[in-house]
């Protein structure tokens, strides 16, 4: 039986021992009576074994018969309890047998909408809501349709959250369309409101509720109410009208009323809060997918551009990705490529963040042969950035060199950059050596750069014995990703055992390194003989401090036993499955996880 079978086996008796463990203390009494005399502490471990057992045939006797106490569990004053009783709830509902003894509870569970407690009567708005998937409970659920459109106008937002993805839910049901559609001109009606969050939740919802056909004709309606928020005094409305408009877009009986109101959308990309910025981006990406708009998104692509040097990063963000996106389709290129200059100039900027997000979007924009001649002067400004002190600036010059490289036409001119990347693994800064060592693995798809990469392989294996684990690691997780490549492999052989000699280092991080080294290394012909002489190391991880590297271990053996492998690598791995399960190593490891 190979290893990983015996893994397999090992964590399934482990589960099922747990199962029927507590199955078996529940023999003598019923389940019911176990739920009863569980204490607070064990009741939602309890809940979770009954409905695993739900799927046993000899308990649903057992089960049917604890339903009413799981159902009282819900109004428990704990809330993980009420949770788990919900969950188990609704897993049971899943199975036709426990259907009928659950529908005699809706009654109980419907009563708890008129709690005076706000969390019990949200708790029973889901539970009631998620129930309603099925067709026995449908003609009993229908009466929480009311209750639910109240709950769009509480205080509270969780409240109105809760009404809101009820309705949702309630409304995938083809059988209680017909009861929501009635209320649909109440929840336009919280479009014309002073509360924000009322209008907000008004435009959720009725984004929502546009997925169904039946709906649309009266959602229709709200279109000029939606369009009216676009000017009004509150940020906050006015990105729910434009967020809103965004949605409905997706679906053709409304573009025709949506179109007028464009314009106004877009021009938020000049708004004064950052939030409603942000939505007119957004809504850029959303409307150009559409052949009606697309007119229109053009006239409007220059109002992108200002946004890469916003205050607020999140906009920014969102301004490179939104030019990302349209710089895809044919007809905006003539007009971002007018751009490019205006966007090269924020190189120059005497501020980081937008030259950072300069370096970022023309690096996207790479991907489109005519950009590329005036995009090639980001290469020395991303290389810059890997010098950076701050993490994710160091991120963005590789992530822009990484997508540079994947055009040909730009391969050469990186090149000559790659002396210089070698160069941060002689540094002392962790940070400079880390990105280094991601780069250089990642360029190294590259057939052009190999050979220049190549001699990076004596600094990453001088990592390998460096005083701080961070840079073991790094030279650890590098020479396993260039092993991928036939060219580097006879100077890496060199250097795998001290990369898998790393399953013994005092740091769990560089520990993990050498395990997933193990994984890698065994996939490549040349290096078998040398994983297998290092095989017994995985042996003390399985019992390691650390749970992550336990799982890696246990992970890492599985993979090397799948491998195809010559009888003497077979026989290894069989000697070390002896030693596992003659030191007991292995219930302990599978018990920790």
């Amino acid at each position: 039986m190979g290893i990983d079978n015996r893994l397999e086996i090992s964590w399934g008796i482990h589960s099922l021992t747990k199962l029927y463990k507590f199955a078996h203390e529940c023999k003598n009494d019923s389940l019911c009576a176990s739920l009863l005399l569980t204490d607070s502490k064990g009741l939602p471990a309890a809940l979770t074994e009954v409905g695993k057992l739900g799927n046993l045939a000899q308990f649903q006797w057992e089960i049917k018969a604890s339903i009413p106490r799981i159902v009282t569990l819900l109004a428990h004053s704990n809330s993980v309890i009420r949770s788990s009783a919900a969950n188990t709830l609704l897993q049971l509902s899943e199975k036709a047998e426990f259907r009928k003894i659950i529908g005699i509870s809706i009654p109980e569970i419907s009563a708890l909408l008129k709690n005076s407690d706000r969390i019990r009567r949200n708790a029973a708005m889901d539970i009631l809501s998620t129930l309603s998937a099925q067709v026995e409970f449908q003609e009993s659920i229908v009466a929480i349709i009311p209750h639910a459109v109240e709950l769009l106008n509480e205080d509270e937002w969780d409240g109105r959250m809760t009404g809101k993805n009820a309705l949702t839910r309630l409304s995938e049901q083809v059988e209680l369309r017909e009861c929501i559609a009635p209320r649909i001109p109440e929840i336009i009606d919280l479009l014309k409101g002073n509360n924000r969050y009322g209008c907000r939740i008004g435009g959720l919802l009725l984004s929502d509720l546009s997925a169904q056909v039946e709906f649309r004709d009266v959602i229709r309606t709200s279109i000029p109410h939606l369009a009216h928020l676009l000017t009004d005094k509150d940020w906050y409305k006015r990105v729910t009208g434009a967020n809103a408009l965004s949605a409905l877009s997706e679906y053709a009986e409304f573009r025709d009323k949506i179109s007028a109101s464009i314009p106004q959308i877009l021009a938020l990309a000049q708004d004064e809060h950052d939030y409603a910025r942000k939505a007119a981006s957004a809504a850029f990406s959303k409307f150009w997918e559409h052949v009606e708009f697309k007119a229109l998104i053009g006239t409007h692509i220059h109002l992108l551009v200002p946004l890469l040097t916003d205050n607020d990063a999140y906009v920014r963000r969102e301004a490179v990705g939104t030019l990302s996106t349209l710089s895809e389709q044919a007809e905006f290129r003539k007009i971002i490529g007018i751009s490019i200059p205006e966007i090269s100039a924020l190189l120059k900027n005497s501020d980081q963040t937008r030259r950072t997000a300069a370096v970022d979007i023309l690096s996207n924009l790479s991907a489109q042969v005519e950009f590329q001649e005036s995009i090639v002067v980001i290469i020395p400004h991303a290389v810059e950035l890997l010098n950076e002190d701050e993490w994710d600036l160091r991120v963005t010059g590789r992530n822009a060199l990484t997508r540079l490289s994947v055009q040909v036409e730009l391969r050469e001119c990186i090149a000559p950059c790659i002396p210089g990347i070698i160069d941060l693994l002689k540094g002392d800064n962790r940070y400079g050596c880390r990105i280094g060592g991601l780069l250089l693995s990642d360029l190294s798809a590259q057939v052009e750069f190999r050979d220049v990469i190549r001699t990076s392989i004596p600094h990453l294996a001088h990592l390998l014995t460096d005083k701080d684990w961070y840079k073991r690691v790094t030279g650890a997780n590098a020479l396993s990703a260039l092993s991928e490549y036939a060219e580097f492999r006879n100077k890496i052989s060199a250097s795998i055992p001290q990369v898998l000699a790393l399953a013994q280092d005092e740091h769990d991080y560089a520990r993990q390194a050498a395990l997933a080294a193990f994984s890698k290394f065994w996939e490549h012909v040349e290096f078998k003989a040398l994983v297998r002489t290092h095989i017994h190391l995985l042996v003390a991880l399985l019992t390691d401090n650390d749970l992550y590297v336990r799982r890696e271990a246990v992970g890492t053996i599985s993979t090397l036993s799948e491998q195809v492998a010559p009888t003497y690598d077979i026989i290894s791995l069989s000697s070390l499955w002896i030693q596992i399960t003659a030191s007991h190593l292995l219930p302990t490891s599978l018990h920790t996880l």
